[in-house]
């Protein structure tokens, strides 16, 4: 008959041959990130060039999809987007002429610094654009 001083221990959970438990530096380190890192690791999905288009007045523009957290819209659906605002760019409202496409929150700016026109769609978190190219 065993005694309670006899009781065998549970068994220990095994580290693979190759892990070794985190030093306390490197625990701290791993939770001392800062918002910055956090948002760049976060924002790392490179922008597409999606090719040319041609706006309204003719100028020669290149799409983009903007790398964003929320990922990348794809090139089909942004070329689609701005050559429909392109062609119905007029019918927005105020002096951006903001108009909705597709579910996408369409504007257009003049920066007046450079003279530069900037056109772009935003929706859930994904940016399209129409960049000088």
């Amino acid at each position: 008959m065993r005694q309670q001083h006899d009781r065998v221990p549970a068994a220990q959970p095994r580290l693979c041959p190759a892990t070794s438990p985190p030093s306390a530096t490197t625990a701290s380190r791993a939770t001392t990130a800062s918002p910055a890192t956090t948002a760049r690791a976060q924002s790392a999905v490179a922008d597409v060039d999606c090719g040319p288009i041609t706006a309204a007045n003719g100028q020669k523009l290149r799409v983009v999809a903007k790398g964003s957290a929320a990922g990348v819209a794809g090139c089909t659906e942004a070329i689609d987007v701005l050559t429909v605002y392109f062609q119905r760019g007029s019918e927005g409202q105020g002096t951006a002429h903001v108009l909705t496409v597709q579910g996408w929150r369409c504007s257009t700016i003049d920066n007046g610094v450079t003279n530069e026109v900037l056109t772009g769609c935003e929706k859930s978190g994904l940016t399209i654009a129409a960049v000088n190219g």
